[in-house]
């Protein structure tokens, strides 16, 4: 699966309201070799479907015409689905950023199944746990102390927080674009604060295991000297052959 943008320069039939410029998201299937077996409009799928008043929020004001800012796409197993209201096994769970939405998408029909706006904003790579709670990383969420990042675990039928960091007496982090979060199999989380370039591992209880922060820098589109950490993955060394090869030797 992956996502895909296309910019439009002239207005697009249904969407005449949308003024361009504008940036159309897909979800697109392929091939192993890479064909493309599926390509999905976004837009599409919630204007037919139940949850089309989602589109009130899209501000055909902003920059670039980014109306959705499609970040995440995951395909839902058969656990996962029974989670979330409607959902079934392989229906797509996606982030739409600039809406504040998290939703089922359902590619045969193509439809939105279940869509929600929840307490963060700005949010990216939302998933299911084993445990049938919604993981998110919350951008833009806490508006105390200036503004911070927060790692939301919520219950998706009762909208409930059941677990959140940092606590109000935790030092804040905060990255105002992309992040990501990871619950590990020993209970903790690993957490990406990407506009820092730092990422670090917390305990159920708030604690941090581990803190690393990365010391390359680049330019970005404000001529500011900054760190990046797009996305964290804990990986089992075992199963990591090189690393076992290189070990032998």
């Amino acid at each position: 699966v992956a996502m895909v943008t296309k910019e439009r320069d002239e207005p697009r039939p249904g969407y005449e309201w949308l003024a361009p410029p504008l940036q159309d998201d897909f979800i697109a299937i392929l091939s192993p070799e890479g064909e493309e077996l599926l390509l999905v409009s976004v837009l599409d799928a919630i204007r037919n479907s139940d949850w089309a008043s989602l589109l009130m929020y899209a501000d055909p004001n902003t920059r670039n015409g980014d109306l959705l800012h499609l970040n995440a796409a995951r395909f839902l197993n058969a656990s996962q689905a029974a989670s979330l209201p409607g959902a079934e096994a392989g229906d797509l769970l996606i982030s739409m950023r600039n809406l504040n939405v998290v939703a089922v998408l359902d590619l045969d029909e193509p439809t939105i199944k279940w869509a929600v706006r929840g307490p963060w904003h700005m949010q990216h790579d939302p998933q299911i746990l084993d445990n049938g709670n919604l993981l998110v990383f919350d951008n833009r969420g806490v508006t105390r102390r200036g503004g911070a990042s927060r790692i939301l675990e919520i219950n998706p039928r009762t909208m409930a927080i059941e677990w959140h960091y940092p606590d109000v007496a935790d030092d804040p982090f905060y990255t105002i674009i992309c992040g990501s979060v990871d619950r590990l199999e020993n209970g903790n989380t690993l957490i990406s604060e990407s506009n820092n370039g730092r990422i670090f591992e917390v305990t159920p209880q708030g604690e941090i295991v581990w803190d690393y922060a990365i010391p390359e820098r680049f330019v970005d589109d404000f001529d500011r000297l900054i760190a990046k950490a797009w996305h964290a993955q804990r990986l089992d060394r075992d199963k990591l052959e090189f690393l076992n090869e290189a070990s032998a030797k």
